[in-house]
């Protein structure tokens, strides 16, 4: 059952970031993504790689200048693709062999009624979630990490008219991932933004 858990700043929890980790954001260059990057940098002198579908490009270079040092590392690949994922994460190891975390935050927002959808436009909503998902964990998850940590959304409690196809690939990514933590021993988060 879907329940909402409030987070207490008292949290006697110990914290998995570690001072100059090393993380890998899937879809860092989007908004949450750049703002997590910031607090790791600004905070924990984290090393953050970001992968992204698009190509290097302007924009993502002025967010990379704005997060400070250490800036981030910019790797296009497109994450719901196994290969070039598999890639991706090659070329992160040959640069940073120990990987702390790793994080998704991609996205891709499509809003409209499913009247008025195609359905090319519905599948590629749910990869950004869906085939990240579980490609995310077959690649990174083969060796030991403190954490992987899934952003999703209050989409999945509260499925709002026109974004059926963010809501219903933001639940399959919550099941997933609670899923993930009963067979593996990293340590397995969910945010609901």
């Amino acid at each position: 059952k879907e329940t909402l858990v409030p987070v207490s700043s008292g949290s006697t929890e110990k914290c998995l970031y570690r001072e100059n980790g090393v993380y890998v954001v899937i879809g860092g260059a989007g908004g949450i993504g750049e703002a997590w990057t910031r607090y790791m940098v600004g905070r924990y002198h984290a090393q953050v790689i970001w992968i992204g579908r698009r190509e290097k490009n302007d924009e993502i270079e002025e967010k990379i200048r704005r997060v400070g040092s250490p800036e981030p590392l910019y790797v296009s690949s497109d994450a719901s693709d196994m290969g070039s994922l598999r890639k991706a994460c090659d070329e992160i190891r040959e640069k940073y062999p120990e990987i702390n975390g790793v994080v998704h935050s991609a996205i891709m927002l499509s809003d409209r009624s499913l009247m008025n959808m195609e359905e090319d436009v519905f599948r590629a909503s749910l990869s950004a979630k869906i085939d990240t998902s579980v490609n995310m964990a077959r690649v990174f998850g083969k060796t030991p990490l403190d954490f992987i940590l899934f952003f999703s959304s209050i989409m999945s409690f509260a499925k709002s008219a026109g974004q059926s196809n963010y809501a219903a690939g933001c639940a399959f990514a919550d099941a997933f991932a609670r899923r993930l933590s009963l067979d593996t021993a990293t340590t397995i988060k969910i945010m609901n933004w």
